[in-house]
């Protein structure tokens, strides 16, 4: 009889979700950390900065300043804009030219900062390799008049730590 048979079939279907419902409740939700980044963010900004977001931190940055329309949000490297979930690390592309390209998007990111006076980025700093050659043209770079770490957070989902820096230039 049909209406025995799917009487079983939901039945089946019912206690699957049941069986299945603490697969799903334990995946991992917002960390407080992440909650606690995007609080930061949003109490740290004023009108006309720059988050520079770089790693994997783009799209939580993107996502705490959705409402944000008075700042700018830059990716480093500039291609995690397209591709936010690529690292394009150089421990996958080691090769000269891919860390040159690096460099100079560093460069470009550094004069486009330093072009206003008395500007202020707030920086997401993932740590990985391609990061690392931000990080040392923000070290050698003279017109950083000031940096300071505002707090050290990690990004549970991926395990990851992220530190927020205010640059002023």
């Amino acid at each position: 009889a049909p209406g025995i048979r799917w009487a079983a079939t939901a039945a089946v279907v019912a206690l699957s979700l049941l069986a299945l419902r603490p697969h799903f409740t334990a995946l991992p939700s917002e960390s407080t950390s992440e909650r606690e980044l995007a609080a930061a963010l949003q109490a740290g900004l004023q009108s006309g900065d720059t988050v520079v977001a770089t790693g994997l931190s783009l799209a939580g940055v993107e996502y705490a300043l959705r409402h944000r329309r008075d700042v700018s949000i830059v990716a480093y490297p500039s291609e995690l804009a397209a591709h936010p979930g690529y690292l394009g690390d150089l421990a996958a592309r080691p090769d000269a030219l891919y860390r040159r390209a690096l460099e100079a998007e560093a460069t470009a990111l550094l004069d486009r900062l330093a072009a206003r006076p008395d500007s202020r980025a707030l920086l997401v700093f993932a740590p990985s390799i391609t990061d690392a050659v931000l990080f040392e043209h923000l070290r050698r770079d003279p017109r950083l008049r000031h940096s300071r770490l505002l707090g050290e957070y990690r990004q549970a989902r991926i395990d990851a730590e992220l530190a927020l820096f205010e640059l002023r230039f």
